[in-house]
């Protein structure tokens, strides 16, 4: 429990210290564009030497804020990787109850509601479904015109993530493997590297010396795939606001090669 709450803790934290990050940035940027108007403004034109000097001091303090502006603190590793293991046993639960065996379907918030969930169908088929609208938010849905078309709509580890992931506002590999890298490394601790490359409906994320694992072979995996796996592909849904599927992970030394496909128009 001393480690949920730590958890919780540091996240609100992080929260507090990125608003007043922006607050310090617009200052610098007041204070800097001010200075920079106002110096020779007046030390040629009104041979001012009083607002010489405020102009002077006004670059000082814009140097300072920009100085004092706090990088994003980090989550004590043992909050992040419990974080995540707890979601997934929470639903590894459910799924070996159920036993299901298709594997995830990844959803944008816009195709299930206020956040990013996934959805599990009931029945086995070759191909993942197309999901064109979005589904009620509810456990248990109707995705399809086809009686059978059912499924479970459940909350994953990147949903929890999601809610201090920074959404780039252009998805590109570039600005993934940026947004992944701040929450995966700065924040949550939990690789110490991140790379994206997007080819088509096919992306490859790569994640260096991955620090957390589930030490039994669950059917969750099969599933919804490994506890990191599992956050990349909801929130690179998310963010390129399509649904993704986990075709194959890798295991080499010191990394993780997560494959998925991009489903959707």
């Amino acid at each position: 429990m001393r480690l949920t709450l730590k958890g919780y803790r540091a996240a609100w934290r992080v929260r507090g210290v990125r608003d007043r990050r922006r607050s310090y940035l617009i200052l610098a940027l007041l204070f800097l564009s001010s200075g920079l108007i106002l110096t020779p403004l007046s030390y040629f034109l009104l041979r001012s030497t009083v607002f010489t000097a405020l102009g002077s001091s006004l670059l000082i303090l814009s140097a300072v804020l920009l100085a004092l502006s706090p990088g994003l603190p980090r989550l004590p590793e043992e909050a992040g990787v419990l974080m995540v293991e707890t979601s997934m046993r929470n639903i590894s639960r459910l799924i070996e109850e159920l036993g299901l065996r298709s594997k995830a379907l990844y959803l944008p918030s816009r195709l299930s509601g206020e956040l990013p969930l996934a959805l599990i169908p009931l029945r086995s088929n070759p191909e993942p479904p197309i999901i064109r609208r979005s589904l009620p938010n509810r456990l248990i849905v109707k995705y399809g015109d086809e009686a059978w078309e059912m499924g479970l709509l459940i909350e994953t580890p990147g949903t929890m993530a999601s809610k201090l992931f920074e959404k780039p506002e252009e998805a590109t590999a570039s600005t993934l493997e940026s947004s992944l890298s701040t929450l995966l490394v700065n924040l949550l601790g939990l690789v110490d590297g991140v790379r994206v490359s997007i080819e088509g409906d096919r992306s490859i994320v790569e994640l260096l010396n991955p620090r957390i694992e589930l030490e039994e072979e669950l059917r969750v995996k099969l599933v919804l795939g490994s506890p990191l796996a599992s956050t990349v592909a909801q929130l690179m849904a998310e963010c390129l606001n399509k649904s993704i599927i986990i075709e194959e992970e890798e295991q080499r030394e010191g990394k993780l090669l997560i494959r998925m496909r991009i489903i959707g128009e």
